[in-house]
């Protein structure tokens, strides 16, 4: 008589801890695949923002160019003056100050590669 009573509330438990490991298990699983979908939604996000920025079309500005060529030849002038003969240093006041003049001008942040040649 007890031993009927006994294995009915163990099948009984036994299906219970299952159940709830079942549920338990199956609302980790959605959270985990809301997390990952979300994830990747974001990702995706940054991905075509990236390529969008990268192909935006750069405008001509002749007038950019003729400014930027009279502000680089006015930095070389003040190094000249201040005796600066290292290349390196001269690279280096070249692209920060034409940095700086670029981002006042377009609001962009272009790689500026100064290329000295010895004459």
């Amino acid at each position: 008589m007890f031993e009927k009573a006994r294995l009915k509330l163990t099948a009984i438990y036994l299906i219970t801890i299952m159940a709830v490991s079942v549920t338990f298990s199956l609302v980790i699983y959605r959270v985990l695949l809301f997390e990952i979908l979300r994830f990747e939604k974001v990702q995706r996000f940054r991905i075509e923002r990236r390529i969008q920025f990268f192909n935006t079309p750069i405008p001509d500005y002749p007038e950019l160019i003729d400014e930027i060529k009279g502000h680089v030849k006015a930095c070389l002038k003040k190094t000249a003056k201040e005796r600066i003969t290292d290349w390196g240093v001269l690279k280096y006041e070249v692209r920060n100050s034409l940095g700086k003049f670029i981002y006042g001008k377009l609001k962009r942040r272009p790689m500026i590669i100064p290329i000295i040649v010895e004459v």
